[in-house]
């Protein structure tokens, strides 16, 4: 006999709740189609890290173009301002 535990820790047997028919809830709620669900959420999974990768990608290129790139114009010339 398959036993659960209830909220005291005592095992309870599978078969204390007789009004429950468990032979037609086999292939229903989340045991009916695993594959499908875990294929949108990877496809979820997917969508939202390459929105992340896209999101990085524009940060990285705005931190280029507003604070490295003016930083080595500005290096170059004090490099050849001291140099004189």
């Amino acid at each position: 006999m398959t036993q659960g535990t209830g909220k005291s820790g005592a095992f309870i047997p599978r078969n204390h709740f007789p009004c429950i028919n468990r032979s037609n809830m086999i292939g229903s709620g989340f045991d009916a189609d695993d594959g499908a669900s875990l294929f949108m959420a990877f496809r979820g999974l997917q969508r939202e890290s390459a929105a992340q990768g896209q999101a990085h990608h524009n940060v990285a290129k705005e931190l280029t173009t507003l604070v490295a790139d003016p930083f080595e114009d500005w290096a170059l010339r004090y490099k050849v301002c001291d140099s004189l």
